[in-house]
């Protein structure tokens, strides 16, 4: 019950019309062309959800969970899929949760769909489906990020969500004097790129000076890659300990952490074991001696700075030109074109990424002889200090001749949504 309450309390949050709810009495008929559509929480595809119900009302059903579905095997051997349970929309886009005594037979399944398709699956092969429930985003769930993780390592890590400083106090409140630290990213990676907002990050630190709690930069992506002084130096907020790796190794296998005097005396007083195999491997550390002497200069920094400048200048003046809803996001080295109408700030926020249309972005830009980023819509764009003015003409230039397309593609797309998987 709990869990049913909060998909469709998610449902509600993210821009459809207070749902109703809806008993359905009567018998199942087999010539109602029902459309079911199984979908984890995600607000694109509960709004593309909402367009298909105006589209077909009353014969589409958004499934968020696949106990809604059921699965009969009959004395031929042949399966049918069959439907309990389902948002179904009507041609304004009401939202009613429906529940059928007698559950109705699915004639066209997907666990993504494409407004449209034809393609008949009649519900003769169904997987059952885990769903992620990040639980209510003011008090979001421990989740895994893939197998293996033992449950005891989920219970003695307590979620609160990117950017909300409340969350964050009431995890204390309701941990006291358990929790020994704050663990984040100053800034969020592997979602393009969610900034803090202004006080999120002094306010992360002046929770932990009131609790006795460590704050620690997870510096592993922006590590070396903000200005010379890292985060702290960035947003001017000084954490109690910074982990960062390969962007101080040149190229080479090396990670290094940083404390305060009071945290690393318990190393040294060996209280805290550390080890590791490349503590003394003399190529790995000779190379990050020459990246940190000869590579992450002050003066390297200035001239990253005035190359990201110009990039990101470009990329504003070519994304207000073509009329494409997007925003460019940018911090140090760093930075990546955003396809939202407006910024994010948690992750809920980026989960909604058209992916379809960013891969149009990334293959139009390789074709024309420029990687904008590593492939996959979660990373960013690095300037390194070998890039030059050139580079950076050169990058514009290929994205300024895919621009217009991948606007009209994303105004056709919001016309008539069309959704892929993001696998």
């Amino acid at each position: 019950q709990k869990h049913t309450f909060m998909r469709l309390r998610y449902v509600k949050e993210n821009g459809l019309p207070e749902y109703k709810t809806s008993m359905v009495n009567g018998p199942a008929s087999d010539d109602l062309p029902t459309i079911v559509v199984l979908a984890p929480s995600s607000r694109h595809k509960i709004a593309l959800a909402r367009e298909g119900g105006v589209q077909a009302p009353g014969d589409f059903h958004l499934v968020l969970d696949s106990s809604w579905l059921i699965q009969e095997t009959y004395p031929d051997g042949t399966t049918k899929l069959l439907v309990k349970k389902g948002v179904a929309f009507d041609d304004k886009g009401q939202a009613t949760v429906v529940d059928y005594e007698t559950p109705r037979r699915v004639h066209y399944f997907a666990d993504y769909f494409t407004l449209g398709s034809n393609d008949r699956n009649d519900g003769d092969v169904f997987e059952s489906m885990e769903v992620t429930d990040y639980g209510d985003i003011d008090a979001p769930t421990s989740v895994t990020g893939g197998l293996g993780v033992p449950k005891a390592s989920l219970a003695n890590v307590v979620i609160a969500t990117f950017n909300n400083l409340a969350t964050v106090e009431r995890r204390f409140k309701e941990n006291p004097g358990q929790i020994a630290a704050i663990i984040l990213e100053p800034i969020l990676m592997n979602v393009g790129l969610c900034m803090p907002q202004p006080g999120f990050l002094q306010g992360l630190r002046d929770i932990c000076d009131k609790n006795g709690s460590l704050l620690i930069f997870d510096e592993v992506k922006t590590g070396a890659k903000l200005c010379w002084g890292g985060a702290s130096e960035y947003f001017g907020v000084h954490p109690d300990m910074i982990c960062i790796a390969k962007s101080i190794g040149g190229g080479f296998p090396l990670a290094a952490f940083g404390a305060k005097t009071s945290v690393m005396d318990l190393i040294s007083q060996h209280k805290v074991f550390h080890g590791g195999t490349y503590n003394t491997n003399p190529v790995s550390m000779a190379a990050g001696l020459a990246t940190f002497r000869d590579v992450l200069t002050r003066e390297n920094y200035t001239h990253v700075g005035k190359l990201s400048d110009k990039l990101v200048a470009g990329y504003r003046k070519i994304v207000a030109k073509s009329g494409l809803q997007a925003y460019i996001a940018e911090a140090g080295a760093n930075g990546a074109l955003m396809l939202y109408p407006k910024e994010i700030v948690n992750y809920r926020d980026w989960e909604p990424v058209d992916v379809d249309l960013w891969r149009h972005y990334w293959f139009g830009m390789v074709n024309r002889g420029v990687m904008p980023q590593p492939y996959w819509w979660d990373e960013q764009w690095t300037i390194s200090v070998q890039h030059t003015e050139a580079d950076i003409d050169a990058h514009l230039a290929a994205f300024g001749d895919i621009a217009d397309s991948l606007a009209t593609a994303q105004h056709e797309r919001l016309k008539n949504p069309v959704l892929a998987a993001a696998h």
